[in-house]
């Protein structure tokens, strides 16, 4: 939602990012990640969005592949910094 929702999006960047979530798999939202979203919003001060994302890819130990820096405080986190200027393959 996140991607999509950007305002500056092309509607060339919005079919790439459409077809790479649609061959993406969904990760619920377990008691396991409720418990570390709220740990990580009690220790780094972070967004709601930002401690559900980060929660998710840690409780699911998936390297989070984010164009955010902010990630990076993140201690738990595995993390992949992009380069938002890359387009996705088609």
């Amino acid at each position: 939602m996140e991607l999509l929702s950007y305002s500056k999006i092309t509607d060339d960047e919005e079919k790439k990012i459409g077809g790479f979530l649609n061959g993406s798999l969904p990760i619920l939202i377990t008691n396991e990640i409720k418990n570390m979203t709220i740990q990580l919003r009690r220790k780094y001060n972070i967004k709601l969005p930002d401690a559900i994302i980060a929660a998710s890819a840690i409780e699911s130990d998936l390297v989070l592949m984010t164009a955010d820096s902010g990630f990076k405080k993140i201690d738990e986190l595995q993390l992949e910094i992009l380069n938002p200027e890359i387009s996705f393959q088609k």
